[in-house]
């Protein structure tokens, strides 16, 4: 039991930090990105749009992540009523803000077709 908790918190540990590492440097690509099509004049009008979409899936993306680690934390690690008390508001909130960056993103509601 002791061995699968230990996995588990490194699991965790490992989770966050790729979460982390997606957010970062996808935006670090973006940035670099969004740079060269600016100075290249490569639709200078749509760089920024473009690159808001960029930023904003790596954020979502991370955020998924991240909610797994939590998940994986407070499941197999802290079963509590507090713990999933609390997994449920950090789901609610990181879900609102992933279907927020979604609907930014893409311009439309996710159950509007194109």
């Amino acid at each position: 039991m002791e061995i699968s908790r230990t996995i588990f918190s490194y699991l965790v540990v490992i989770l966050e930090y790729v979460s982390a590492a997606i957010i970062v440097l996808g935006i670090i690509i973006s940035s670099i990105r969004a740079a060269v099509r600016f100075f290249k004049k490569i639709d200078r009008g749509k760089v920024f749009d473009s690159y808001r979409i960029m930023v904003g899936k790596c954020i979502i993306l991370g955020l998924e992540i991240l909610i797994a680690a939590d998940i994986i934390r407070s499941l197999a690690l802290q079963f509590t009523l507090q713990s999933v008390g609390l997994l449920a508001i950090i789901v609610l909130i990181r879900t609102f803000l992933s279907f927020s960056l979604e609907v930014e993103t893409n311009g439309k509601w996710p159950w509007q077709k194109r």
